[in-house]
């Protein structure tokens, strides 16, 4: 599944998936299992996940859900938080090996904060 992030046309596939809340579940899970099975250890295919990443976040924020594990959540968007949340548990599983260049942005100032969260939450 690593070369998923090799194929730019997959990859604006998986993009797609996560700007609409339709496929957005089916697309995170892809994601997640992704980063479990085959961790990114390339540069480009980093800046590919954490772009992929902030698209989810993005398209969160857009529905209205407030990406804090305390505050509430319309029901019928309880899965895609759950989902975004255990995303970023993966995403903070591969932290250490993401290169310092592919984190540069405002990414990296939005999640920075969820990452030391969820890494004190899973220890």
């Amino acid at each position: 599944m690593s070369g998923v992030l090799d194929q730019n046309e997959e990859v604006i596939d998986v993009a797609y998936r996560l700007s609409s809340l339709s496929y957005f579940l089916e697309a995170v899970r892809s994601l997640s299992r992704l980063l479990q099975s085959a961790p990114p250890n390339l540069p480009a295919r980093q800046k590919k996940v954490i772009t992929l990443v902030e698209v989810a976040r993005r398209t969160l924020l857009r529905a209205g859900v407030v990406l804090h594990t305390f505050a509430a959540c319309p029901p019928h968007l309880e899965g895609h938080k759950r989902a975004y949340l255990e995303l970023l548990t993966h995403l903070n599983a591969i932290k250490p090996t993401v290169t310092p260049d592919a984190l540069r942005g405002k990414f990296l100032q939005a999640i920075s904060s969820w990452l030391t969260l969820i890494s004190h939450l899973t220890r």
